[in-house]
């Protein structure tokens, strides 16, 4: 085409003049700004990818084919290692990373492609702090994605050879951590040499093309990166930016920071807050940060020789010391460093590994003690590390903690628990089958309730919506019972929809009125064999007829939706309602007597939300809520079981463990305690009480729960915090109004409770009482969600 001919023609005299210029200039001494050579290469370029365009997709065009065939590639790579003129080592990097990105066409494989560019890797990273940096790390980079979209590619740039890698960037590193395989991917050299320089630009970029190599899935790179010096030099370059940080360090200036990988040159800037060693500190966070994308993105075996690497040369080698040392603001500091770093990892092979713990057993313990220090500060910040530490939901630290102590549940007294599991079973019978589906029974016969108190509106509000209720009056009797041993004559019975409506005119024989959808009057009345028979005025489509055996047999019947009666007729009593009781209502009625248990914990009369009508308690709903979705599906993958898993035939002692001991005794001490230490707490008795692990769960949220003699659970401890409170705390003078004004001072509205005697103790009372509110919120989501998914 003519097209092509003109543009090879130009792309021939672009050739030509670069290397004419080298015949007929001797003075090589001028700088290659002030030549036309970056002109002529550009022409190229453009030349090569406008031919592209014009051309049928796969087919190489007239000016690649010189390009290839006479070898320019290879004789600008001798321009590049003579740089000569200066600068044309940048100049033929530029234009090697532009014929890579801009060409479309798969040209890497072709000899006269990946040979010279396999030789000008070779030329990156040999000098530190080379004018070309940001060149060859650019041209690095480029490749590197190349490799990324077509892995096979990577055994051209892979040498087989004995002889080591020649690193400038990792000097420390002994001659037997280098390869020993007989393989150097010279990639990882120039970019071992390049994520070193003090350019950051050119650092960072060099870092993202390690992540890339890193993530290859070729074995022979795997096996490369694994024999080289790559995970050592990482580690060490961790461990060298911590030494750098100062030895004490205030937690708050600690907590300030928020540093991520590639941006730690703009984390410094703008901010007014400035404490010695923040430079260092965010150096360090970011490049700890990159260890945990690149022990996420990078292959397997990979990370884990990474993850591996850090726990033994940062955590325990570094890390463990500075925290177990004597000092104790060393020892504060260091634990807000470690506090920090969990807040910051997010892969879970860098914290979570069987064999790569970032804590062991023995600091587990040294921590679990300090909760409980003579030291607030110290105690705190332990506290915010385990919080921290529980915030990640992994299996290995809650099992550590708190879970292993819980699975053959000694704390439980079964003899009680199967006592009233009997006695739950024995209250109801078994389902006929028959298709009444839509009738549910529940056994209310020892609900008490007086008639004084009984209102339409009061009534509703125990059963829900779209439910009809059957009782009855008895006038020798001053409370209305829901079941009754005979129906007088003077008794009125009355149907209605989420009520009870009581009658005072009584009739002469019982009348049940149907005031759902219906609208039709029934009768109850006694058959010849001595059984109660309801029936209707009217015949109406959906007739209604109930026989009952015997008036103790009348419970309250619920219908969910208008009933088919026809489907009820001439069927007893006692083979229907039975044993009707569907689990969403368990678990619905489960969930709202345990809430209850935990709201009515603390008398109201020694509350300080009521007083000021702000309970706050739907805002704990909605964040249990979050936060237990949340929980949930990072927790979905332990397979843990659905019921609580016991061996009720073990005699072994109960042992709440370290960890919910020194929790316990630090509730059993909230009125004694400063505002700080209980708030940090009771932050850490709600992680654990979001943990869907049905053990975990029935000790910290079951207040109905019958526990052994000498056993203690959460709920069973805040009652006696709560008789604590009464008899200690609100005899205090003035009590309502000093804690009033201590919530005022709480939450920022005034500062008179400084001067207050008993303030720990008045602020104790608060925490117990939000923390109830939480506890509530948090049991009452739970048995929901229960309920939903059965």
């Amino acid at each position: 085409q003519p097209s092509n001919k003109y543009l090879q023609q130009d792309f021939i005299t672009h050739w030509k003049s670069v290397t004419n210029f080298f015949m007929d200039n001797k003075d090589h001494h001028i700088n290659v700004d002030q030549t036309t050579l970056p002109r002529h290469l550009d022409q190229m370029i453009q030349i090569l990818v406008e031919e592209e365009s014009e051309s049928e997709s796969g087919l190489t065009g007239p000016c690649l084919e010189y390009l290839l065939h006479h070898k320019a590639l290879d004789t600008l790579y001798s321009l590049a290692r003579s740089d000569c003129p200066p600068g044309m080592k940048q100049i033929v990097l530029q234009f090697f990373t532009k014929i890579l990105s801009r060409i479309k066409q798969p040209i890497l494989p072709h000899i006269n492609v990946y040979k010279p560019v396999q030789r000008l890797v070779c030329l990156c990273g040999e000098v530190s702090a080379s004018p070309a940096e940001q060149e060859e790390v650019q041209f690095i980079c480029v490749l590197c994605a190349k490799l990324k979209g077509d892995p096979y590619l990577v055994s051209f740039f892979i040498q087989n050879t004995s002889s080591p890698i020649h690193n400038n960037g990792c000097h420390s590193i002994k001659s037997n951590n280098l390869i020993d395989n007989g393989s150097r991917f010279k990639i990882l050299e120039a970019l071992l040499s390049l994520m070193s320089s003090n350019d950051s630009w050119v650092s960072v970029k060099a870092c993202e093309a390690m992540m890339l190599c890193a993530s290859l899935p070729e074995p022979v790179s795997i096996e490369c990166i694994l024999s080289s010096p790559v995970v050592e030099c990482i580690t060490s370059k961790l461990c060298t930016l911590y030494s750098k940080l100062p030895q004490v360090m205030e937690p708050a200036h600690i907590e300030c920071i928020q540093a991520k990988w590639g941006w730690d040159f703009l984390c410094d800037t703008g901010d007014e807050l400035r404490f010695p060693g923040k430079r260092q500190m965010i150096s360090f966070m970011s490049w700890l940060d990159y260890c945990d994308q690149l022990v996420s993105i990078a292959q397997p075996d990979i990370g884990k020789k990474l993850a591996s690497a850090v726990h033994k040369h940062f955590f325990q080698g570094m890390l463990q010391p500075a925290i177990l040392q004597t000092s104790e603001y060393g020892a504060v500091t260091a634990t807000s460093h470690l506090c920090q770093c969990v807040h910051l990892v997010s892969s879970a092979m860098l914290l979570n590994a069987d064999d790569n713990q970032a804590l062991n057993h023995e600091i587990y313990d040294r921590l679990i003690a300090r909760c409980n220090h003579l030291s607030d500060e110290l105690s705190i910040i332990t506290l915010k590390l385990f919080e921290a530490l529980l915030s990640k939901h992994h299996s290995y630290i809650l099992d550590t903690l708190v879970l292993r102590y819980l699975t053959n549940r000694s704390y439980v007294d079964f003899e009680k628990l199967q006592e009233r599991q009997q006695r739950a079973v024995s209250t109801t019978k078994q389902q006929p089958e028959s298709q009444i589906t839509s009738v549910q029974s529940v056994d209310l016969s020892s609900e008490i309730i007086h008639p004084s108190s009984v209102t339409p509106s009061s009534v509703s509000n125990q059963f829900p919506a779209n439910f009809i209720v059957v009782a009855e009056q008895s006038p020798e009797m001053d409370h209305l019972s829901v079941v009754t041993d005979q129906v007088p004559d003077d008794s009125s019975v009355f149907i209605k929809e989420s009520s009870v409506v009581m009658n005072d005119s009584l009739t002469e024989s019982p009348v049940v009125t149907n005031l759902s959808s219906s609208k039709s009057p029934v009768k109850l009345t006694q058959s010849e064999d001595g059984s109660l028979l309801v029936t209707t005025d009217k015949a109406p489509i959906h007739s209604s007829v109930i026989r009952v055996q015997s008036a103790d047999e009348l419970q309250v019947v619920i219908h969910k939706s208008p009933v088919d009666s026809s489907l009820l007729t001439n069927l007893s009593l006692c083979e229907t309602l039975g044993d009707l009781q569907h689990k969403s209502c368990e678990n619905t009625a489960a969930s709202e007597v345990k809430t209850d248990h935990f709201l009515c914990i603390l008398d109201e009369d020694c509350q300080s939300s009521c007083q000021l009508d702000e309970s706050g308690y739907e805002t704990y709903m909605r964040e249990a809520h979050r936060q237990f979705m949340t929980i949930s599906s990072q927790c979905q993958n332990y397979h843990w079981p659905r019921e609580p898993i016991s061996d009720p035939e073990s005699d072994e002692h109960f042992d709440e463990g370290p960890f919910l001991r020194v929790l316990l005794d630090r509730v059993s001490h909230i009125l004694d305690q400063s505002y700080d230490i209980n708030l940090h707490v009771t932050s850490v008795m709600s992680k654990l009480a979001l943990v869907p692990h049905p053990n975990l769960h029935e000790y910290l949220l079951d207040s109905t729960l019958p526990i052994k003699s000498g056993c203690r659970t959460l709920y069973k401890l805040l009652e006696k915090m709560a008789l604590v409170i009464k008899t200690r705390v609100k005899p205090i003078a003035d009590y309502h109004k000093k804690l009033i004004a201590v919530r005022k001072q709480l939450i920022g509205f005034s500062d008179t409770y400084r001067s207050l005697d008993n303030a720990n103790a008045l602020t104790g009372v608060i925490i117990l009482e939000e923390f109830c509110k939480e506890l509530a919120a948090i049991a009452f989501v739970k048995y929901h969600e229960l309920a939903v998914e059965l």
